[in-house]
């Protein structure tokens, strides 16, 4: 059952209910922007939103108009009736109220949009392109109807426009905090207290996903391959200010000649693992590795400072490491080592269930104890 209120059949041009809603706004401008820009402040004053439902352009009334002519019965009346100058684009725009812009489910599903803002409002906006005294102005020809829902700046800050951030200056700094680590929590508190707007932790995850796409689109696989394994000035001074512990991890299979990522990283500021460096290894070799190890060494003159590297169970990247940073405490990622064990009980072990079982659990406490006693 369709619980929404009914259009008014005034909704259409020619309407002539009340149009106080518009209280305060000009009705012709010089041109389209300046209607745009005066419409924007004025709904954003009185807590309207409104919506384009059709628009119709110059190049299509100029041949309504030619159609016109030639149907005229005499030359006179056809030379009589003049056509609209190319140099605007947009000849009329029908404008509604936000919650009498009805949603279009594109999807077969039968579930109900639950936030369907659609209460049926008739209030509606004509503006039309045409001549005032010799010259060509945007008036607005038909407005009326009367809002049939609550409106209120409590109100006004929860739509979907209000909250869209289009500050350039902004996306930007939020693009940076993405590539950082920055949690979307982080990013929402941040929006909401530099912008004075409410976005939704949503609307943070929607902004986070276009900016990821804008960052890949346009690439090839050679250039996306080089961005990736650039050593830049900010890595290096990531690095610079957290070196006294690092991490190796290795990826296997990163494309069709399965290469090996070589990677080393560093606790970033906000307690998140920062890639320092990548390498592709077409091998694990101990002379591909060592090569890697020395370009790292090269770039960052603070590997002096290296504490404790976190490595894997491979006994390969160990030795390297190890002698490449030999005042360095070399440790075994806890990860690893469950998963390691975890695979051996599973394989090598034949008893039961409940025995893996045992198993895993004396390795659990082997692993979490404090002391070697």
């Amino acid at each position: 059952m369709n619980h929404h209120a009914p259009r008014s059949k005034t909704s259409s041009p020619g309407l002539n209910e009340s149009d106080a809603f518009l209280d305060g706004f000009k009705r012709t401008f010089r041109s389209w922007e300046d209607f745009d820009a005066a419409l924007a402040k004025f709904s954003q004053s009185t807590h309207q939103i409104f919506r384009k439902r059709t628009s119709s352009s110059v190049k299509t009334r100029n041949k309504q108009l030619e159609t016109q002519h030639n149907a005229a019965r005499s030359r006179k009346s056809r030379e009589e009736i003049p056509l609209l100058l190319t140099q605007y684009a947009t000849y009329a725009r029908t404008l509604l109220c936000t919650h009498g812009f009805e949603r279009k489910i594109k999807s077969s599903d039968k579930r109900k949009h639950k936030f369907s803002q659609f209460t049926g409002c008739p209030v509606q906006i004509n503006a039309v392109l045409k001549q005032v005294g010799g010259q060509y102005r945007v008036v607005v020809s038909v407005c009326g109807g009367k809002h049939n829902h609550k409106r209120g700046p409590r109100v006004y800050k929860h739509y979907p426009e209000s909250r869209r951030i289009k500050s350039d200056s902004l996306l930007a700094n939020v693009d940076e905090m993405r590539k950082r680590g920055t949690k979307a929590k982080g990013i929402l508190f941040y929006l909401r207290e530099i912008s004075g707007k409410t976005p939704t932790l949503k609307d943070v995850h929607n902004i986070l996903a276009r900016l990821k796409n804008l960052s890949r689109s346009g690439a090839t696989d050679v250039q996306r391959a080089e961005a990736f394994l650039r050593d830049t000035s900010k890595i290096r001074r990531l690095f610079s200010a957290f070196p006294e512990v690092m991490m190796e991890d290795t990826t296997f299979g990163t494309n069709r000649n399965r290469y090996k990522l070589f990677s080393f990283l560093v606790h970033g500021i906000n307690g998140k693992g920062q890639y320092v460096q990548h390498s592709m290894l077409a091998a694990e070799t101990r002379a591909n590795m060592t090569d890697a190890v020395k370009t790292f060494k090269k770039n960052n003159e603070k590997w002096r400072f290296i504490k404790v590297i976190v490595t894997n169970k491979d006994f390969t990247e160990r030795a390297v490491l190890s002698e490449a940073f030999p005042s360095a405490r070399m440790l075994l990622c806890q990860y690893h080592v469950v998963t390691y064990l975890d695979q051996q009980i599973s394989q090598l072990y034949s008893g039961t269930l409940e025995n893996k079982e045992e198993l895993r659990d004396i390795m659990s406490t082997l692993i979490y104890a404090s002391s070697e006693q």
